[in-house]
């Protein structure tokens, strides 16, 4: 509840909370309506385009639903993504494919092999791999002291049209 809450106040909405002994509660949640988001998503496909490629992805992340959420965004946007429920089976998936990806996306903290460990390892066989950490914990002492300009960190959950954009900003940065 409380994470929802940070939720809905960093969005400037409400959380109102009705209850009665015996009969339960009801939570109601109210955000502002935003119509020029509506309006750009609509106006056709240039910001799908401009937020596409054609880029291979490793996609390491735990939790099945938000894995999925992320691979069919980026898979809708032109990227070919393979998918990795844990470290240990994205090192494995990263060794038969000979290295041949061109972006980490891992969940910072997961079960047998954590993302930053993942990142650490691929990046002695390919120092230019590009790295999105996402991460649901707050502590920022995960997150490097020096920049690194290949690499971002973004906090979960996050909008996908910022995620999109933080990728193909790195995916660029490497073209270039």
């Amino acid at each position: 509840l409380a994470t929802v809450y940070g939720i809905v106040k960093r969005h400037q909405g409400c959380l109102a909370v009705e209850s009665e002994p015996g009969r339960g509660s009801t939570f109601s949640l109210f955000l502002p309506q935003v119509t020029e988001l509506l309006e750009a998503a609509t106006a056709g496909t240039d910001g799908r385009k401009a937020l596409g490629g054609s880029e291979s992805v490793l996609l390491v992340e735990d939790d099945a639903s938000v894995r999925h959420v992320i691979a069919s965004a980026l898979r809708s946007h032109g990227y070919r993504v393979t998918e990795a429920s844990d470290g240990e089976e994205a090192r494995r998936m990263y060794a038969e494919r000979s290295g041949a990806i061109d972006v980490l996306v891992t969940d910072s903290v997961m079960p047998k092999l954590g993302g930053r460990e993942l990142a650490r390892q691929l990046r002695m066989i390919q120092p230019h791999l590009i790295v999105i950490h996402v991460t649901g914990y707050v502590d920022q002492s995960e997150t490097p002291d020096v920049p690194d300009p290949l690499t971002a960190w973004i906090r979960k959950p996050f909008a996908m049209e910022a995620f999109l954009t933080t990728f193909r900003d790195l995916a660029n940065r490497r073209l270039t």
